[in-house]
């Protein structure tokens, strides 16, 4: 069972939030930190097929065409911005 809370308490989690943990709990056992020492490439090519299911797009590879470029503020001012790589949803 994977370990998460969603706020606020008071309301029900988001149907993404548990379609995302049902993706992480399906493959607990094969990246368990306590158990496993995994780069994060091995552990998103465990989740990659799951999160496909749920409407997220994931990189393929290391090669440029097979990665998703998203951009991301950084939150200094005036500095130019810096590109997160791995995950994004197409929701």
């Amino acid at each position: 069972m994977i370990g998460w809370i969603s706020y606020p308490k008071s309301k029900r989690p988001p149907l993404i939030a548990q379609k995302i943990v049902t993706v992480f709990e399906r493959v607990s056992v094969n990246i368990d930190s306590n158990s496993k020492d995994l780069s994060s490439n091995a552990v998103l090519e465990f989740l990659s097929n799951g999160l496909r299911e749920i409407d997220f797009e994931v990189e393929k590879g290391k090669k440029k065409e097979d990665r998703i470029d998203i951009p991301v503020q950084i939150a200094t001012p005036n500095v130019a911005e810096e590109f997160l790589e791995d995950i994004k949803t197409t929701e």
